[in-house]
């Protein structure tokens, strides 16, 4: 069986910002699990639709640009 997201490519596109975004913010897994918990009810991406997802990597995205700034 194909991974589930395996013929979606939005779906894999927004797996990858998510986890792009949490490695920048250095989020460890459990971290990372409480913050999409909190912003989508689940924990893992998989489980996640995709309206979902864009609001996670909307969220993550954020939190990049303003880690940014204060580093600038």
């Amino acid at each position: 069986l194909a991974k589930r997201g395996a013929c979606c490519p939005l779906r894999r596109e927004l797996y990858g910002l998510i986890h792009a975004h949490a490695r920048t913010l250095g989020l460890e897994d459990a971290a990372y699990r409480r913050i999409l918990r909190a912003l989508t009810g689940k924990s893992s991406c998989k489980d996640m639709t995709i309206p979902e997802l864009r609001a996670a990597a909307r969220w993550l995205r954020l939190e990049v640009l303003e880690l940014e700034q204060v580093a600038a």
